[in-house]
């Protein structure tokens, strides 16, 4: 695989941010590759586009996309059920129908953040459970790493709708699962560290969920945390959102929610060959130089008690 050419606009924010040129790029490449043929225990993709995602995302901090790039692989050993759900399940079939993560189409301009929507109230929480849920958004995102330059470059603005939300959505999760998805998502993906998270729909009592949730991010995330109610126009004013790239049902004019889900549908199954051939890739912890990583040894021993913070939320 290639390296895709960026946008013009977007080239010079690559220039600005982390001194990008063809030629830095190339000698950064060669070492990670140098680096993972080192490994024992990492099983890589080492396809162009796949390290200059985490190499662009790190800013060229070679020894951050190494950690990110171990850690990645790692936790699809050590947090094993947020990777278990395959992109051919009726499980994920079914989360992608109703367009529960959409990453939207379009941008504000060619060198804007990449916009993604978050529903996780339009699914039956019972029936297909929370960490089903972020496996497959975790597909999702593994897409926008080789396909999307605007979120690895400029950054992430992600709205959390909690619309028809219930108690259920948030006691699935004990804090070593949630300590997990942070570590998976938040310390493991080379997404740009400039991301906002714009909670909408927040009902009443969740305040509580939200301040957890805060302290797991890390400073720079929680800065750019904010949450609304129901009036969220201010979203428009504050955070520099157009209403051309958003649903219709939400006061855009970027399409309507179904077909947003739709180009989804359709992205998943234009990647669908590349998704097969990357459940290939993981570590072997037995030939780690090293003591082996563990779900324990990363994330603790469970607790009698880890869900009763969640379950006495009063939503």
């Amino acid at each position: 695989m290639s390296i895709r050419a960026l946008a013009p606009e977007l080239a010079e924010k690559a220039r600005e941010q982390f001194q990008e040129d063809p030629e830095r790029l190339q000698d950064a490449l060669q070492e990670i590759r140098n680096w993972l043929a080192l490994q024992p225990h990492i099983h890589a993709r080492t396809d162009d586009q796949w390290l200059v995602a985490y190499i662009r995302g790190c800013k060229f901090n070679l020894e951050k996309v190494k950690t990110k790039l171990d850690l990645f692989y790692t936790c699809r050993h050590t947090c094993k059920e947020f990777y278990q759900l395959h992109h051919k399940d009726e499980k994920f079939k079914e989360l992608m129908a109703s367009g529960f993560y959409l990453p939207l189409p379009k941008l504000s301009n060619p060198a804007a953040p990449r916009v993604t929507l978050l529903r996780i109230g339009v699914f039956d929480i019972a029936k297909i459970g929370a960490v089903n849920a972020f496996a497959a958004a975790h597909v999702v995102d593994k897409i926008l790493m080789v396909d999307d330059d605007n979120a690895i470059i400029a950054g992430n603005i992600v709205i959390i709708d909690f619309k028809g939300t219930t108690l259920m959505h948030f006691v699935q999760l004990t804090p070593i699962q949630m300590r997990m998805l942070i570590a998976s998502q938040q310390d493991a993906l080379p997404f740009s560290s400039v991301s906002t998270f714009i909670v909408i729909n927040v009902p009443k009592g969740l305040n509580e969920f939200i301040i957890m949730v805060k302290k797991l991010l890390n400073a720079t995330e929680e800065d750019q945390f904010y949450t609304y109610s129901e009036n969220y126009e201010e979203i428009y004013t504050l955070h520099g959102l157009t209403r051309d790239i958003m649903p219709v049902e939400y006061g855009g004019n970027g399409g309507t929610l179904q077909e947003l889900t739709d180009h989804w549908v359709g992205k998943i199954e234009e990647y669908s060959e590349w998704l097969e051939e990357d459940l290939q890739f993981g570590t072997d912890e037995s030939k780690r130089p090293g003591m082996p990583r563990t779900t324990e040894s990363m994330f603790g021993e469970p607790l009698p008690n880890d869900r009763n913070f969640l379950q006495n939320l009063n939503l």
